[in-house]
């Protein structure tokens, strides 16, 4: 039978190439059936699936694009703080003669600042009020928190003044340190040095204005209470918060960090 049809298309080819007019024979694929092409409907079908698919994709590697820049800027700013607290309480380097836990006595904020540290705006105290809105009841607003932190090293052989770097009302960017020199803030590029490490720049670290330094007195059974008097109240217990975040990050992404630090030369360990 299949002999006869090929004989059958074999003839009808030859009438062909004598009648050009004939329409020319579909000749059959081994295995039966003719071939058959791809149609506009079915192209267009498969493009769109693609489509869909690849955008799928996309979202996907996109979002967890997303989630590992904001887990590891989470790190950098955790790193960051640890840094920064690290250096406060122990000193630069391995200088802990300057560091707060080696300190003859720490001096309030609001209890003649301007005369310990020579050429600071003697109008400081109020900064605490206009940048640092007070969150402690009235009678406790001297506790913090305050933009500086200052202290006399052991045998008062130095003062040494931080202080929370605003760039606005509503971000502090770094904290500085004085020079040693003159504590001027106005010019801080002369007088103070930024604490903030250069990779710390590179990842554009910051640290938010709800940061600050807190003191803190004793009860009688040792237990430490807020400072509500600036002059009189022995400072006991300095407290550093620090929240900080990636210029990437939301603020509801920023890392709180919090440190409580006991004044040696008042309290016997």
């Amino acid at each position: 039978m299949k002999k006869r049809d090929c004989c059958k298309n074999e003839i009808a080819a030859l009438n062909y190439a004598r009648n050009d007019t004939a329409p020319p024979p579909r000749l059959p694929r081994q295995g039966g059936g003719y071939k058959k092409g791809f149609t506009l409907i079915e192209m267009l079908t498969t493009t769109a699936i693609m489509v869909i698919v690849f955008g799928l994709l996309a979202l996907i590697f996109g979002r967890a694009t997303t989630i590992h820049k904001v887990v590891r800027s989470g790190g950098d700013a955790e790193n960051f703080g640890i840094y920064l607290i690290n250096t406060i309480i122990y000193g630069p380097g391995t200088n802990r003669e300057e560091g707060l836990i080696g300190v003859e006595n720490v001096i309030h904020p609001e209890n003649s600042f301007d005369a310990t540290f020579t050429g600071l705006d003697p109008t400081v105290a109020s900064e605490a009020g206009i940048n640092y809105p007070p969150i402690n009841p009235p009678d406790q607003r001297f506790c913090g928190p305050y933009l500086y932190l200052g202290f006399k090293t052991k045998g008062s052989a130095k003062n040494i003044l931080y202080r929370m770097a605003i760039a606005n009302t509503t971000t502090a960017y770094s904290i500085y340190r004085d020079n040693g020199v003159n504590y001027d803030f106005a010019d801080i590029g002369a007088n103070y040095f930024d604490l903030k490490p250069t990779w710390a720049k590179d990842r554009q670290l910051q640290v938010l204005n709800t940061s600050g330094f807190y003191y803190y007195k004793i009860d009688a059974s040792g237990n430490p209470q807020p400072i509500t008097d600036a002059i009189n109240d022995p400072i006991y217990f300095v407290g550093i918060k620090l929240v900080l975040k990636s210029i990437l990050q939301n603020t509801q992404e920023a890392v709180t960090l919090y440190r409580c630090v006991r004044i040696r030369n008042q309290i016997d360990f």
